[in-house]
């Protein structure tokens, strides 16, 4: 009897191994080796979570950890990106009364104004050759795109329709095309264009709203936010607009998951949520989370750990082994990193 027992058990532990073995793997997002992610945050206001509270520059490990406050400055400071070399940040700050796109050492010193215009300037993102900063700016009466050079020289407007709204500007990597969102069609879409404004392409056509795109390291895939029946995830599509794809498969219209932004590496995206607690309560206030970009596994919390209350939000990479480096002629890009891994 007993042995026939011990039997038994035997063959229920093997039916069981063999079952756990049949599951899907738990997949962590992967977190790129030595990359930082820069971001806004409120967390500094004594009343973090209202809509007045204002927000710093922050940079933290990639994976959450030693988060430092880059401004100190009692002034609003929103939407940071990070130059490719990793050497300097431009941010937008309404420390001079409106908001101006300004641009300082990736440690926060030397703050300087590159736009110094009574309207208002923002969302600034680098070229991948860090020459030129694209940016949205109402100085026309509506948000169009500019392209300045990084002093603040050499201004010149994009989009240039009076009657519409155009924002978020994001480069493809190559510095040939921009992608940014626009009003023009009612509804927000995902547009592209050339560098120079010329041979504008409506990727996205719908009836709701596509907004905040992030255009993927290889040039391949443009991450965005959707709202879809009332919830936002995020969304990855082919460069050309086609194959649109649910990332974060959201449902609940009181969490929304936006501003996505792609790692260095291609693998990951970092975006802002709204934080469900268990029992589906939702706080007030949002945090940086991290997603494989093939959909595997659970997002990852990144700041969780570090804030108590506050905004966090408008993420953006650096990875010192992924820099993209200019030949002589400033034509031609390559990917230090990946060339290093291929000769070592």
């Amino acid at each position: 009897m007993k042995r026939d027992r011990r039997i038994a058990d035997f063959i229920l532990l093997i039916a069981i191994v063999s079952w756990l073995g049949s599951l899907p793997p738990v997949v962590q997002a992967q977190i790129p080796k030595g990359a930082k992610i820069v971001f806004d945050s409120s967390r500094d206001d004594k009343a973090p979570n209202s809509e007045k509270a204002h927000f710093e520059i922050y940079v933290m490990e990639a994976n959450g950890d030693n988060p430092q406050n880059l401004t100190n400055h009692h002034a609003n400071d929103r939407n940071p990106s990070w130059s490719l070399d990793g050497r300097r940040i431009a941010f937008s700050t309404n420390r001079d009364g409106n908001f101006e796109v300004y641009v300082m050492n990736a440690n926060g010193t030397s703050p300087r104004n590159l736009t110094n215009h009574k309207a208002s300037d923002g969302s600034p993102a680098w070229s991948p050759d860090g020459r030129k900063i694209a940016f949205q700016s109402d100085r026309g009466g509506r948000f169009d795109i500019y392209v300045m050079d990084q002093d603040g020289e050499n201004l010149r407007n994009l989009t240039n329709l009076s009657a519409t709204e155009d924002r978020a500007p994001s480069w493809s990597r190559d510095g040939k095309r921009i992608v940014f969102e626009s009003q023009r069609d009612k509804d927000w879409e995902i547009y592209a264009m050339d560098a120079d404004g010329r041979n504008p392409q409506r990727l996205t056509d719908r009836r709701d709203h596509d907004r905040e795109p992030s255009w993927s390291p290889d040039g391949g895939t443009i991450a965005f936010s959707r709202r879809e029946k009332g919830t936002w995830n995020i969304y990855l599509m082919d460069a050309n607009g086609g194959n649109p794809k649910n990332l974060t498969k959201n449902r609940t219209e009181r969490v929304e998951f936006r501003e996505p932004s792609w790692s260095p590496t291609g693998q990951s995206i970092a975006f802002k949520s709204d934080v469900e607690r268990p029992g589906g309560v939702v706080v007030a206030w949002t945090e940086i989370f991290l997603a494989n970009a093939d959909g595997a596994g659970n997002p990852k919390n990144l700041t969780q750990k570090h804030q108590a209350e506050g905004r966090d939000g408008a993420p953006d990479w650096f990875n010192p082994g992924f820099t993209f480096a200019v030949s002589p002629d400033g034509k031609e890009k390559t990917l230090w990193g990946r060339l290093k891994t291929l000769v070592h």
